[in-house]
């Protein structure tokens, strides 16, 4: 009997140890990027107008902004040309080094729909914002420890970003954020660093439950690790602490609007298990994951997962607008 009450003695010192060391962390989490957060907007925004054209009755505008550590970003803005108040989706982009030419933004689906105002968000590293930070070798930029790491200066543009179109003149005060693997890490780290995002509708988001990422024989995390241990020797178990402080996961525990995330049952990169330890945290009990079977890729096509993302999205928009027209009434009353 004594033996028995020992273990769950020893037992419940565990569990307490565990929930306090989480605990901390999570104060930690939050302090961090409660301070870089702070420090960006010690930053000045500088926003240039470089290219304004219109086409088929909305106005597309580019504009370069400075951000963390003075360097700049892109970004497209799409606006109806008739006067009016419009609902706003920002979609953040896929990793790569794709430069679009502004006729080619004209043609995008995404910029083009009627009666919204579109965002398309060119960060560090992305597109045309290369100039101080090379796609090349873009994960591995800073990676020995959290203060220097690329995505902070990312996170910091996704941020900088929302605050900038929330304030459009044209806005009516709902956006949605969109984005596909490093684009739907960036929609859900917006989504827990801006309290201005209403809902986000995400596929693959990428460093997303990093433990649960294959470390021995995938890209990306068999590329950091043995870079960091071979190169800089830095120890893998240091560079996983260091890179919890961009895990999604942890993100996600300050979300709290509704969100879908879209995913493969059989991602190579970025797992299913990984991404349902991010989405079981999402505070928001609007949410929804949806696994796409039989795909072995990151990335995927589905008419099924397209219909229900659009149902979810259509549902929480009518229910914020609703919410909205109540609290402009009692406004009115005041």
């Amino acid at each position: 009997m004594k033996k028995f009450t020992n273990t769950i003695l020893l037992f419940f010192i565990i569990c307490v140890s565990t929930l306090n060391s989480q605990t901390n962390f999570d104060e930690e989490f939050k302090s961090f990027w409660d301070s870089t957060i702070v420090e960006l907007n010690k930053i000045p925004k500088n926003i240039r107008k470089l290219n304004e054209e219109q086409h088929n009755g909305k106005l597309l505008s580019l504009y370069r902004i400075n951000s963390w550590n003075n360097i700049d970003f892109h970004i497209y803005v799409s606006e109806p040309i008739n006067k009016g108040k419009y609902e706003t989706r920002i979609k953040f982009s896929p990793f790569g080094k794709q430069d679009y030419t502004f006729d080619e933004v004209t043609k995008d689906y995404f910029m083009r729909q009627d009666s919204l105002i579109c965002v398309k968000v060119d960060n560090r590293g992305q597109g045309l914002s290369r100039d101080e930070i090379s796609n090349d070798r873009f994960i591995l930029n800073g990676i020995g420890n959290k203060e220097n790491y690329v995505y902070r200066g990312v996170f910091m543009d996704v941020y900088r970003s929302v605050n900038f179109i929330s304030s459009h003149s044209k806005s009516n005060g709902v956006i949605v954020a969109t984005g596909g693997s490093q684009g739907g890490m960036l929609a859900l780290v917006a989504s827990a660093l801006n309290s201005e995002i209403d809902v986000a509708i995400v596929r693959i988001p990428f460093f997303a439950g990093i433990n649960k990422y294959n470390k021995e024989n995938r890209w990306p995390m068999r590329w950091i690790l043995n870079t960091s241990e071979n190169e800089r020797g830095i120890s893998k178990e240091e560079q996983l602490k260091q890179l919890s402080y961009y895990d999604v996961k942890n993100f996600a525990k300050f979300i709290d609007i509704p969100v879908f995330i879209g995913s493969c049952e059989n991602d190579p990169i970025t797992p299913y298990e990984a991404i349902l330890e991010a989405f079981t945290n999402i505070k928001n009990k609007d949410k929804m994951i949806y696994v796409v079977s039989d795909c072995y890729t990151h990335g995927y096509k589905s008419e099924i997962e397209q219909q229900i993302s659009k149902l979810f999205l259509e549902l929480n928009l009518k229910k914020i607008y609703e919410q909205k027209t109540i609290q402009d009434k009692e406004t009115k009353k005041e």
